[in-house]
């Protein structure tokens, strides 16, 4: 009897999980109507170009080599991605920057448009300390290539949704 308390209660704690919708980062359902696609982008050496094509085969996704190919069609409109001073010192030095990631896309399945241009802009915050330039350079670009995967989910997500 003891023997099997711990299966169920690991069974049981799965199921919890699942029925909430909890899902481990980088995996989430399959996107049954997008099974061929391709992704026209201007640059396709950009984090959410990368992000988004790596999160699409993870999927389940084939990428085509042309638009002509593809079932589906992504176009990247802007992909853009910047920081600015947000505070800075008594003798105007930086101490902390906003860096910024923004991508317009629209999505079409067939000759007709299912998403129109939508815009997602994300913004995080880090702190500028001139003593560890390096540093703050790498956290940035860190920063930069988590905001670019969450821009990539968030496209996911609609088009799971269509």
């Amino acid at each position: 009897m003891r023997i099997l308390v711990k299966p169920l209660l690991i069974l049981s704690a799965m199921a919890m999980l699942s029925g909430c919708g909890f899902r481990l980062q980088g995996t989430g359902p399959a996107l049954e109507s997008v099974s061929n696609v391709y992704v026209e982008a201007n640059d396709r050496y950009t984090f959410f170009y990368r992000e988004l094509s790596d999160q699409l085969s993870q999927r389940g996704a084939t990428m085509a080599s042309s638009a002509d190919d593809a079932d589906s069609v992504i176009y990247v409109i802007e992909d853009s991605r910047g920081e600015r001073v947000s505070a800075v010192s008594i003798r105007n030095t930086p101490l902390e920057y906003e860096v910024f990631y923004t991508v317009k896309y629209s999505v079409r399945m067939a000759g007709n448009e299912v998403i129109e241009p939508t815009r997602i802009i994300t913004k995080n915050r880090y702190e500028f300390d001139e003593t560890k330039v390096l540093g703050k350079a790498e956290e940035r670009d860190m920063l930069l290539k988590a905001q670019a995967a969450d821009i990539a989910r968030q496209v996911l997500v609609q088009l799971s949704a269509i």
